[in-house]
């Protein structure tokens, strides 16, 4: 199997001459759309989303990440093996979660090998079908990374927003703004009952306060609290757009937006 994910939308042909490029290389591929429909350029997105999803597919799954603002740039094409999935892809943090303890990274290889490449000499704005296409398809094929490229000991990571300590409780970065408009932020139902204690609590946004976590979206309450099926805090209004009630949309694009989960009784 192969799970393509970009930036392209479906509005031009980018994404069907890669899955043209994959079955010409190697006929057997399956190949399934995770999304391309990241919003452009936007590689912590597209950080996010494969970290979440790639979990869900099974043993052997190559994902191939074209989300590529550096495209024809000196950042480099590469290709990863860890655990039981390989990705494919540009070094641009968009597989930074790999280095994290829960993941690893078992091999590491930047495509040089030109003779595996759809063009032997790529267009400078197309490396999804010139390169990281046929890759996939190779990998699939059974060609060993080792035949690929030259072995890589470090890939880049991004900077992502991290919980901050405030007195009497700790605020909460945002992460992602699904397509509904349910804000999704870093922290674990884990974490949450850690921090919590069973006790009372409170999470605050804006004017908004929620002070009891919901099941799922039904609800007599405009904005409510859970934990989705990422197993991350969301902020969601049922039928609405959270995003939107909240004047959220926008914002998180020129700064990080945090709520605070509040600790101390009737904060």
């Amino acid at each position: 199997m192969i799970v393509l994910m970009t930036d392209f939308g479906l509005k031009d042909p980018y994404v069907g001459i890669m899955k043209g490029v994959i079955k010409k290389t190697f006929p057997l591929a399956e190949i399934i759309d995770l999304t391309h429909d990241i919003p452009s350029h936007n590689v912590r997105i597209a950080h996010f989303v494969l970290k979440n999803a790639h979990r869900h597919f099974p043993e052997g799954t190559v994902f191939v990440a074209v989300v590529d603002p550096g495209v024809g740039t000196v950042r480099r094409p590469l290709a990863i093996k860890s655990g039981d999935f390989f990705f494919v892809g540009p070094d641009n943090g968009i597989f930074g979660f790999l280095k994290e303890a829960d993941f690893g990274i078992t091999e590491a290889v930047e495509l040089t090998e030109r003779r595996y490449y759809y063009k032997e000499t790529p267009d400078g704005t197309f490396h999804g079908r010139d390169i990281f296409a046929p890759a996939a398809a190779h990998i699939k094929s059974g060609v060993p990374l080792s035949r690929l490229g030259t072995p890589v000991q470090e890939i880049k990571n991004i900077e992502t927003p991290q919980c901050r300590e405030i007195p009497g409780g700790i605020d909460i970065p945002l992460l992602h703004t699904d397509r509904f408009g349910n804000l999704i932020f870093s922290l674990t139902k884990e974490e949450f009952a850690a921090l919590t204690k069973g006790g009372k609590f409170s999470l605050r946004l804006g004017n908004h306060k929620i002070d009891t976590i919901s099941e799922n979206y039904q609800s007599d309450i405009p904005i409510i609290a859970l934990f989705n099926s990422y197993g991350l805090l969301e902020i969601a209004a049922p039928s609405e757009s959270a995003a939107d009630i909240l004047e959220i949309s926008g914002k998180s694009d020129k700064a990080t937006v945090y709520v605070t989960l509040n600790l101390r009784e009737g904060e």
